[in-house]
């Protein structure tokens, strides 16, 4: 077991040669929210292994709120945000360590749409275009979602979708001016986690 890895949470340790940027949409909209996402970063940057070549380090988004997408005024509002890590961890092993985080944070898949404790979701890794069973990078629908869009731009705004060539700036001012009644209040700038992931923000 990787000796920064908390027990339980990603199983294997798949090392690609060189570093790559992966980026990861965090939200939660059961039990204590802020806490949840506090939570699932402190996991992820511990969960995921680096080498001693690469230097510990990260992007960090804002604290968004925002109104639940297809079951607005029935569920309560999520606490969203962004995550980038550099690794040269496989986006396979990524993957199995946020399921193996959300799992271990109460994370529950019955119903689409539902309340939980902690979604993540690996939206890009590096320019990569994956698309098998189980795994799609860039997530599919990441260009649609200005709960994604906003905290990811605030990170990452010049960076280039692999498959629609547009900055995720121009994503997120696009879907902004789309889709109005899609309501995401930025509430906390980063130290709103009030954590210290142990690398470089």
């Amino acid at each position: 077991m990787h000796a920064d890895r908390p027990a339980g949470v990603g199983a294997s340790a798949q090392m690609s040669s060189s570093v790559t940027r992966a980026f990861f949409g965090l939200g939660s909209n059961l039990g204590d929210r802020p806490a949840m996402l506090r939570e699932a970063v402190r996991l992820l940057t511990a969960g995921i292994p680096r080498s001693q070549e690469i230097k510990p380090s990260c992007m960090l988004s804002s604290i968004y709120e925002t109104s639940p997408v297809g079951t607005e005024g029935i569920h309560p509002p999520y606490l969203n945000a962004v995550i980038g890590i550099d690794t040269q961890e496989t986006p396979e092993s990524l993957l199995e360590t946020a399921l193996a985080v959300e799992e271990r944070l109460g994370r529950i898949r019955k119903v689409r749409w539902e309340p939980r404790t902690i979604d993540i979701d690996l939206l890009l890794y590096g320019a990569a275009i994956i698309d098998k069973p189980g795994l799609t990078v860039p997530h599919p629908r990441l260009h649609e979602r200005r709960f994604v869009l906003e905290p990811l731009s605030e990170v990452a705004g010049n960076l280039i979708h692999p498959l629609l060539e547009k900055t995720i700036r121009e994503l997120a001012v696009g879907l902004r001016r789309a889709v109005p009644d899609q309501a995401v209040s930025r509430i906390h700038g980063a130290d709103g986690f009030g954590l210290d992931t142990g690398l470089t923000l």
